[in-house]
């Protein structure tokens, strides 16, 4: 019996990365992938999404008990069962996100990178090319952080490669 539970539920998850490769392409189905391993790890990382960024976010792990109850109803069910999802930032303030709003995703283990790891950081590197994008790190950070100037982009970019 425990085998077959563990097939039903394999199945669920691979239907689930079907509807979402379909809606979002390869690129949502790894951002979910980073949003539940996160919310089941409990450990912090930075929230982009389109208005705001959360920094030092934890996301609430009820979300993943929500997520099993999608069925094959459709990305109007996956929309329904992502909104609103509880997560604490910043130490202590709370809010309620929607995956659908979720631009990047950038686990930061343990919390803010210390002093010396910031200072340690290669800032040539902010230079490379970001995955098999035609963009460099320090634009996807620039864009992703939402970055007023210079100062702050350098910052946050320390913060990803630390």
């Amino acid at each position: 019996m425990p085998v077959e539970i563990h097939l039903k539920e394999g199945q669920k998850l691979t239907d689930l990365n079907d509807l979402l490769y379909e809606q979002f392409g390869f690129k949502g189905v790894y951002l979910f992938e980073q949003f539940c391993n996160q919310a089941a790890v409990g450990d912090f990382c930075d929230i982009c999404t389109k208005d705001k960024v959360y920094l030092n976010a934890i996301i609430d792990r009820s979300v993943l008990v929500s997520v099993n109850s999608v069925n094959r109803g459709g990305i109007e069910g996956f929309y329904e069962v992502t909104s609103n999802v509880a997560i604490v930032y910043d130490g202590n303030k709370e809010a309620a996100i929607d995956f659908k709003d979720i631009v990047a995703l950038y686990p930061m283990p343990g919390g803010d990178p210390n002093e010396d790891d910031l200072l340690g950081v290669d800032m040539d590197e902010a230079d490379d090319l970001m995955g098999q994008s035609d963009r460099t790190i320090r634009e996807m950070i620039t864009d992703h952080y939402k970055c007023k100037d210079e100062g702050e982009t350098d910052k946050f970019v320390r913060r990803f490669l630390a």
